[in-house]
């Protein structure tokens, strides 16, 4: 069968299966086992795959035909421009949280050059957040994630681009997982992507979420709030003065969010980022 019968036919059966982006599936599943760049597929379109190709084609295509995200079938996520391994254990980045990134980025260039920053990664997952950063700034970045599997992951993807040696990755529960650091006061950045969508909004999610990312990694209580005071509270005790704490929300999350910030009398008033939809997404408090 030749790539582009292959990929109409593919996509034809996608759709079938209610697959929102069925001819983009077919051509990245097919580019990975190919182990080929989508381009190589329109540059090679008359081309004859051979059987035992076709063969692992259509298994990764019946598990997308089932909900499966892509991510998770090809094991890998670009996330600002740096493919992350992935797997069911993490949650997949999104674009979303690129902003988050390029906020606090954006702050350590204009601040002090050539200076070592000190930041915490809270929920690491699959530690897109820190190797990001690490990838980009001279930084010492310690990351956490209550679970064990996300941080075996982010381990691995801090190693595969080079900046292990600027990442502690550390087990346990939000702020718990610092205990006995001594790291009080000597936090420059606090950096978090926390569960926020309510568990009603859960149960409403497209099947490739809700089934398939863990939940532990989305649902943020009844009303999608419940990391926040605890971040907010943490992130006082660790920042030094005039440190940030950014943190991504969710729609029509940022009024509460912002009386919890003040609440705390510990931050300035917020500033707040919009994300590429023009959503209210990221959430920037100062220490005062």
């Amino acid at each position: 069968m030749k790539i582009k019968e292959l990929i109409l036919r593919t996509t034809d059966y996608l759709t079938r299966h209610n697959i929102s982006s069925p001819r983009l599936d077919a051509e990245i599943l097919l580019a990975y086992v190919l182990k080929k760049e989508r381009i190589f597929l329109y540059l090679n379109w008359d081309s004859i795959l051979k059987e035992d190709t076709l063969d692992i084609f259509r298994k990764l295509v019946l598990k997308r035909s089932k909900h499966t995200p892509v991510a998770y079938l090809t094991r890998h996520k670009e996330f600002m421009s740096v493919d992350f391994e992935v797997n069911e254990k993490v949650l997949i980045p999104r674009p979303e949280t690129e902003v988050l990134v390029e906020a606090v980025l954006s702050r350590m260039l204009s601040g002090q050059p050539n200076r070592e920053w000190v930041a915490i990664d809270i929920g690491t997952g699959c530690g897109n957040i820190a190797v990001t950063l690490a990838k980009n700034q001279n930084i010492r970045i310690y990351a956490s994630d209550i679970s064990e599997d996300a941080l075996n992951i982010s381990m691995r993807n801090a190693k595969n681009r080079r900046v292990e040696k600027s990442i502690r990755f550390l087990c346990g529960d939000l702020f718990k997982a610092f205990n006995g650091l001594n790291l009080d006061k000597k936090i420059d950045f606090i950096v978090s992507n926390p569960p926020y969508v309510s568990s009603a909004d859960f149960e409403k999610l497209p099947i490739d979420i809700k089934q398939f990312e863990p939940r532990i990694a989305l649902d943020g209580g009844v009303r999608g709030m419940d990391f926040y005071p605890e971040l907010i509270k943490g992130a006082a005790e660790f920042l030094k003065p005039h440190g940030f704490l950014l943190m991504e929300i969710g729609y029509g999350q940022v009024e509460e969010v912002k009386k919890l910030v003040s609440l705390s009398k510990a931050f300035l008033e917020p500033k707040i980022v919009m994300d590429y939809g023009g959503i209210e997404r990221v959430v920037i408090c100062t220490r005062s």
